[in-house]
């Protein structure tokens, strides 16, 4: 079984929905730019831990998780009885913020597409989470199912 194991590191975002805007009588639609650089940066980080090569092109299952920030609310204040670490609550707590799990998946998917996998219509399993860390990322786990 093919495997694919990599991160994307920086906060994760979530696919924007399509802008349009009307020039000449003529409506226009565009994807945001924040969403188009987070798929450039999902593709990057995929071609440079395994390279240029053809994308796959049987069922995949795909893992993926995402890591944000903690707010700064998680902390302890630094004084005399505390050094500033992370409070004992916050530790393995999912984070339940924006963006949403499947706007995230779509961007990195859609980012993907053509260069990991031929389509993003081969994967038949996927699952995704959300959690808090000291580094934002997204670990992302490809396998070929044949």
């Amino acid at each position: 079984m093919l495997r694919f194991d990599f991160a994307v590191m920086g906060k994760p975002v979530g696919k924007g929905r399509p802008r349009a805007y009307v020039r000449n009588g003529h409506a226009r639609m565009y994807t945001p730019d924040e969403t188009t650089n987070y798929e450039s940066i999902v593709r990057g980080a995929f071609v440079q831990e395994y390279g240029e090569q053809p994308p796959l092109s049987t069922p995949l299952s795909v893992a993926i998780t995402c890591y944000f920030s903690y707010p700064k609310s998680a902390y302890w204040p630094v004084n005399k009885n505390h050094n500033g670490e992370l409070r004992d609550e916050w530790k393995d707590k999912p984070y339940t913020g924006k963006p949403d799990l499947d706007n995230v998946a779509k961007a990195i998917l859609d980012g993907l597409n053509t260069v990991a996998f031929e389509d993003d219509s081969q994967i038949v399993g996927l699952q995704i989470s959300k959690f808090y860390d000291e580094r934002p990322r997204a670990e992302i786990v490809i396998s070929d199912l044949m």
